[in-house]
């Protein structure tokens, strides 16, 4: 145990009075025990713990650092070993002093006790006009141990002591409330996040069901706020599924009835969105096989919907031995040009992450914007792609053909038989009719 030298003062009593009272003293006596001079760096210990009370002491501590001092400051075990500071008999402190009087804390560094509210919340000058010092368990640590019931006694009835007292209390309950809204909020969003979660799976799996049968997602009402009964108007098949999926006991399917009129996700955008969302999901398998074979080749044709043109690009390309073709998309074009064109094919692929320097082969109609040799788009993709070579689409090539082969005399008959028979009711009576006396069941199921 370290040793601290002994106190150089005069001693003004005599030896047998023995524990006098702190008001029995002189004033000369009670300075001798007062003005004890702060313990020597040289002979101060390094602190057991980082929440020492001493290392507080006129120190600007934040916020998490204050709660911290408050609810782990260090404290002395029961093992600790204390020392006098003054010389004589019964000056040690005692250990049950800390469990006895709340508030209070022991340094190790300085050995010697402190106010832990005052330390932390108390204000740098007290008294009448702010000129009064704290002085010991404040700024300074209390170690004249033979006086500690009546200078702690003295200290607790302070004013400022008291208003330090509040602070903490009033910082403490402040800060555990804030830690439990902060709790409350984020479990708040956390249900939030997993509620909207299962409320959009539910709207998945309507738009799903639409779109893999094919079937129109909106009609005539398809707007405003989803109610449970029946419309007056026909809404769309989406709508419709959705509320079968309600009256089958979907209780995702049940969240929409609670969502906000902002946050529904039942607009058209939103339908549109999702569906878009499907679409990446299906091609990206696409898109792995198409980089992974060693070649391909696109097929793309314009088309004309609702006053818009679309450029419908499809993909021919090797997969495990096998000739597979795929669908990559509807793309959106203002200007026909044989560059705008090219672009958005190039565009395209490139967005989905299509190796084109794969690519072998095109194949379009032959309109001069799609296959001219020196504008068209097959030359500009091909300036681009020397071996993507250009070739007159097959399935053009037949309907040329078929158009032709129609215009012949036979053929032209055969069409304006049909479009007699079809043109009225009572002369395809006729024809069933006849069929039914003149030919065999077994012929005419072959004939039909």
């Amino acid at each position: 145990m370290m040793e601290i030298p002994p106190c150089k003062r005069k001693r003004t009593r005599d030896s047998s009075c023995v524990n006098p009272k702190w008001s029995e003293l002189s004033e000369a006596d009670q300075k001798i025990y007062l003005d004890i001079s702060p313990l020597p760096d040289a002979f101060k210990p390094e602190a057991l713990s980082h929440l020492d009370i001493a290392l507080a002491v006129d120190h600007r501590l934040s916020d998490s650092e204050k709660m911290a001092f408050l609810t782990q400051c260090w404290q002395p075990s029961k093992s600790y070993n204390f020392y006098p500071v003054l010389q004589g008999s019964n000056r040690f402190p005692q250990l049950k002093w800390l469990s006895s009087y709340t508030h209070l804390v022991f340094s190790h560094r300085e050995h010697g006790f402190y106010c832990l509210v005052c330390v932390l919340f108390g204000k740098k000058e007290v008294g009448q006009g702010g000129h009064q010092a704290r002085g010991y368990f404040s700024e300074r640590p209390f170690r004249k141990f033979k006086y500690f019931a009546e200078m702690w006694k003295g200290h607790s009835c302070n004013n400022y002591h008291k208003d330090s007292a509040i602070t903490a209390e009033d910082f403490e309950r402040a800060m555990t409330t804030q830690a439990n809204v902060k709790q409350v909020i984020s479990s708040g969003y956390s249900s939030t996040v997993n509620k909207n979660r299962r409320m959009i799976g539910a709207i998945f799996k309507a738009i799903r069901f639409c779109t893999r049968n094919e079937l129109a997602l909106r009609g005539h009402e398809d707007s405003g706020r989803f109610v449970l009964a029946n419309p007056s108007q026909s809404e769309g098949l989406f709508r419709q599924t959705l509320r079968l999926m309600m009256d089958c006991g979907d209780v995702d399917a049940k969240l929409v009835l609670e969502a906000g009129s902002n946050a529904s996700y039942l607009s058209p955008k939103i339908q549109n969105e999702m569906i878009k969302c499907f679409a990446d999901v299906l091609l990206r398998p696409v898109v792995q096989r198409i980089n992974d074979a060693p070649c391909f080749s696109i097929l793309s044709d314009e088309t004309g919907v609702h006053e818009r043109e679309f450029l419908t690009i499809c993909v021919i390309y090797l997969s495990n031995g096998k000739l597979l073709e795929d669908f990559l998309g509807y793309v959106s074009i203002a200007d026909t040009s044989g560059e705008k064109i090219a672009r958005a094919i190039l565009d395209r692929l490139a967005e989905l992450g299509i190796n084109s320097t794969k690519m072998v082969g095109q194949g379009y109609d032959g309109a001069a914007n799609m296959a001219g040799r020196i504008k068209g788009v097959q030359k500009r993709i091909r300036d681009q792609l020397p071996m993507a070579l250009y070739f007159h689409c097959v399935a053009h090539n037949l309907n040329l053909v078929l158009s032709d082969a129609a215009s012949t005399l036979h053929i032209d008959g055969v069409r304006k038989i049909t479009v007699y028979f079809d043109g009225s009711s009572k002369r395809s009576d006729i024809l069933r009719r006849w069929i039914n006396e003149k030919v065999p069941e077994s012929k005419r199921k072959k004939i039909a």
